[in-house]
């Protein structure tokens, strides 16, 4: 979804603003998540979100003059993402024996 943000909004700048908040939302949201209902259901639910919101956004309609149903459903889909990308990474460092923990943080992607 990074790469067309001037193509699903109009203005690229709000684009590329309104994803960087999704992103930084996703990636705080999820450690309150994790906490209160569990890693396995967190993560299942981020990915549900992400579907959801994926096949939502196939829809062609206009929500006013700028905004499409596509445009709205990438930007909240993004937090979703960011969500699960930052909470995989958690669980799988749960997942991993103790030897190999050091080379799972190390493949752990950047946001």
């Amino acid at each position: 979804f990074n790469f067309g943000w001037g193509s699903i909004v109009s203005n690229r700048y709000l684009g590329y603003v309104l994803g960087s908040i999704g992103h930084l939302l996703g990636s705080l949201i999820v450690f309150p998540l994790i906490t209160r209902i569990g890693r396995r259901r967190a993560i299942t639910l981020l990915l549900v979100g992400v579907a959801a919101f994926n096949l939502i956004a196939i829809l062609d309609l206009k929500l006013g003059k700028d905004w499409t149903v596509e445009s709205v459903c990438s930007l909240i889909s993004v937090i979703f993402i960011s969500g699960s990308l930052s909470g995989i990474c958690l669980w799988t460092l749960e997942l991993a024996p103790t030897s190999h923990r050091v080379s799972c943080s190390a493949y752990r992607p950047v946001q």
